[in-house]
């Protein structure tokens, strides 16, 4: 599955679209939520993550 994201080939695009922004969404609510339990003793540190 993960291989035919990076194909050329048009079949299911749609999909192919809604999983990688998907996937993008979760990486950045994971990515905060990291930067939240790392820095939240540290408010100022948390406002330039």
């Amino acid at each position: 599955m993960i291989a035919s994201l990076f194909d050329d080939r048009p079949d299911h695009l749609r999909s192919k679209t809604v999983l990688t922004c998907v996937f993008l969404i979760a990486a950045n609510i994971a990515a905060w939520a990291w930067a939240w339990f790392a820095f939240s003793h540290h408010p100022a540190l948390l406002g330039t993550a």
